[in-house]
């Protein structure tokens, strides 16, 4: 299992990793660890030790499922940062930046898209 404490966290790199591998979460209860997760972890209050020794407590009697966190974190990694959604984004910034280059400079012509599905470029008139 993958602890982490944090009061303040930017993007939880380490946290992504651990899901990445498998790993069910126990986190501090703040909101970008509730978003990296898509709520599928097990969160414990920093103000209240005794919350997260209720929580280990819990998966050490087997009353918490660490597997249903595991999965639900394996698959929002998959989602978030697979390769088809890497490529979709990738794909999108570059047809986001060369359609707002092409507005400015000619608005009233719409250019075709920089990359097909193949992420290929395409020749523009």
């Amino acid at each position: 299992m993958f602890v982490m404490s944090s009061i303040v966290e930017g993007h939880p790199i380490a946290l992504l990793e651990a899901m990445a591998s498998g790993m069910p979460a126990a986190l501090s209860d703040i909101p970008v660890l509730r978003e990296a997760t898509d709520n599928h972890a097990i969160y414990f209050d920093l103000n209240d030790p005794n919350d997260f020794v209720n929580k280990i407590n819990a998966i050490a009697s087997h009353t918490v499922d660490l597997d249903v966190y595991a999965k639900a974190n394996f698959e929002r990694v998959r989602t978030l940062s697979g390769k088809t959604a890497y490529m979709n984004r990738l794909s999108n910034m570059y047809q986001d930046a060369y359609l707002s280059k092409h507005r400015q400079a000619r608005p009233s012509v719409l250019p075709r898209p920089v990359f097909g599905a193949s992420l290929n470029m395409e020749v523009s008139g």
